[in-house]
């Protein structure tokens, strides 16, 4: 048992370490063309909605995308909308799973293009309920969206009298229009600018003196019920976020994040890097997140702060691209969800909408990320009366023919290659898929792929790769060189003669061999004649004959007579002289036999004891005798 315990508490840990490397990711989604996701909601069951647009073959129409916490497409579908562009801005989930979208619809009008507010409910599977375009004036568009019950609140800007306006839309869920006001006074923020707090919709807008002001409005009928303008704090486009019964103001000036609550001080977090513009902000489990575009290196990237209270819980820079433009964030639990957009795949896609799911501490493997320590600074404001009006302005509703189209999930396949600088030939499934150089990034249909490389002068590289939709495969491929050779084919009269590459012994003739282009030095050789010398090139792919002519070598003659001297056992002394005669004779030949005593017996053709050998020892003989007898008589 103790082994099945062991079992059971590995296997537990193995899953434990699986779902918890998934929790947490990046997911990339789109179509071929230049889209964008603008905001995110979570829905009932923790799945993750999306919405924004796509833009190819022409047009931009709105896009929505559903996906599970782990980041699987369940649905990914745009609207074309026959006559006219779209796009979808803002998104907020009602009570029984469905999804409005608020954004614009752009269409001609004459010679001059014109914009309504756009509001498309969806059911959670992504199918259209309802489609509707809503005219106030010349050029509208929808920001902010929000849901109470029955009651949708949509919030945009119209024009009166050439001024951008605020202008606030209350819908039945079936996009009638229950009441619908324009805000003198603020101008809109271009950014969501809608709150629920209770029963009250909170609305924020900035005045002419460039200060906040907040609007609380009474949700039966949009009047006004007071307007507060916080004076010692300029802003450009805020946000407004509420959380534990309280009001947030953030707005970014470039260098600095401003929070203001509800009060009489505002803080400014100062990350040391410029381009702070907020865009989106959300309260919840105690801590306000604020989504912030910021440049703390090349291109747009984006920047995360989570205060609790004073306490900075999370403060952390992102970069997935040379450009990255946050769009929305959502909390939900343990989890913080970030979309926007990216330029990562802009070799293959153009630009692809991003959805992040990190941990409340911001983390993520994988992605060039930093921890900012901000400098902070306080400063003081004061809350006084705003002058606001309203009107009624009733819009002209058009019903809306919408088409539906599934965006066809792709993943991602990043190839980096290491040891050519050649352009390398992408096969997918045995089909030429691409040429690029260094590192491509493709386009693929989730499954498994058969990838070959292939570059010229390199063997093949071969794997197979799993693509998940949404998500990034890479894979690094060293690429081996081919060793080119070429055919040295050596013959020579006569054969069997060695043959030397460089000095070194390869072979006897005749002799083929396959050689790494170059210079080589060559040398033939057979005993009796004469070695053959030179330099050959060696070509790749090519052969290179040689036949070599060996001339024969002039034969030398060499004669050896000697003189034995055998002794009695008496001791004496005897010796051998040899003596060596030279001929250039070609006829000249000599043997040299032993006979069975042991002694040398020397034969030549043309010589014996009367040949000119003796003739020439005589004088030197006769009178060595003469003194040894001489020697003898003393």
């Amino acid at each position: 048992m103790k082994g099945v315990h062991v079992i059971a508490i590995t296997l537990i840990l193995l899953f434990s370490g699986l779902v918890s490397a998934s929790e947490y990711w990046v997911g990339f989604y789109g179509t071929p063309g230049h889209d964008a996701l603008e905001s995110v909601s979570i829905m009932p069951n923790g799945d993750i909605v999306a919405v924004g647009k796509v833009s190819f073959n022409g047009t931009t129409a709105p896009w929505a995308i559903r996906v599970d916490r782990y980041g699987e497409v369940l649905w990914s579908k745009y609207y074309p909308i026959p006559g006219a562009e779209g796009e979808f801005e803002a998104l907020a989930v009602d009570e029984e799973g469905n999804i409005i979208a608020v954004g614009l619809l752009r269409k001609e009008a004459g010679s001059a293009l014109t914009t309504d507010i756009l509001v498309v409910k969806l059911d959670g599977n992504g199918e259209v309920l309802w489609a509707r375009a809503y005219d106030g004036g010349p050029n509208e568009i929808g920001k902010s969206i929000k849901v109470v019950g029955n009651a949708i609140f949509v919030g945009g800007c119209t024009s009166i009298g050439d001024v951008p306006t605020a202008w606030i839309l209350r819908l039945n869920p079936y996009g009638s229009v229950v009441w619908a006001r324009a805000y003198s006074g603020p101008y809109p923020t271009f950014k969501p600018f809608l709150a629920l707090n209770g029963s009250e919709i909170l609305a924020l807008g900035v005045l002419e003196t460039g200060h906040p002001a907040v609007l609380r409005l009474n949700p039966l009928s949009g009047g006004i019920i007071d307007a507060t303008e916080y004076t010692g704090l300029s802003t450009s486009s805020p946000i407004i976020a509420v959380g534990d019964g309280q009001y947030f103001l953030l707005n970014g000036n470039g260098t600095c994040l401003t929070v203001l609550q509800q009060g009489e001080e505002w803080t400014c977090y100062k990350p040391g890097f410029e381009g702070i513009d907020v865009s989106a902000a959300e309260y919840g489990a105690g801590v306000l997140y604020a989504l912030s575009t910021a440049k703390p290196w090349s291109g747009i990237n984006f920047y995360v702060l989570g205060l609790e209270g004073e306490t900075v819980r999370l403060s952390r820079a992102y970069r997935l691209s040379d450009l990255d433009v946050p769009g929305s964030l959502a909390v939900s639990g343990d989890s913080l969800v970030v979309v926007g957009s990216t330029e990562r795949f802009s070799s293959t896609v153009n630009t692809e909408g991003f959805i992040m799911r990190l941990p409340l501490n911001g983390a993520i493997k994988g992605y060039e990320t930093k921890d900012v320590n901000p400098s902070v600074f306080t400063g003081s404001s004061s809350a006084r009366k705003a002058e606001v009006s309203s009107e009624s302005l009733l819009p002209r509703i058009y019903e809306l023919e919408v088409e539906e189209r599934d965006a066809p999930p792709v993943g991602f396949l990043r190839i980096t290659t290491e040891g050519t600088e050649e352009p390398t030939m992408l096969y997918v499934d045995g089909k030429f898929w691409a040429l690029f150089g260094g590192e491509g990034v493709f386009a693929l249909a989730p499954g498994t792929h058969e990838v070959k490389l292939a570059a010229e002068g390199y063997y093949p590289y071969e794997t197979t790769v799993s693509i998940e939709a949404g998500k990034e495969t890479a894979i690094r491929a060293e690429l081996e060189r081919k060793i080119e050779y070429g055919t040295l084919v050596i013959s020579s009269t006569p054969s069997s003669a060695a043959v030397y590459l460089n000095g070194t012994l390869v072979g006897w003739t005749p002799l083929t061999m396959n050689l790494t282009p170059g210079r080589y030095t060559l040398e033939v050789v057979k005993e009796g004649y004469e070695p053959y010398k030179g330099t050959i090139e060696v070509s790749a792919n090519k052969e290179t004959t040689i036949a070599v002519e060996l001339e024969e070598v002039k034969t030398t003659t060499t004669s050896t007579v000697s003189t034995t001297t055998t002794t009695s056992a008496a001791p004496t002394t005897s010796s051998t002289q040899p003596l060596t005669t030279t001929s250039t004779s070609p006829q000249s030949e000599s043997k040299t036999s032993t006979s069975k005593a042991g002694e040398i017996t020397s034969t030549t053709k043309k010589g014996g004891i009367c040949g000119p050998g003796t003739v020439l020892l005589l004088p030197i003989i006769s009178p060595l005798l003469v003194r040894r007898l001489r020697r003898g008589r003393r």
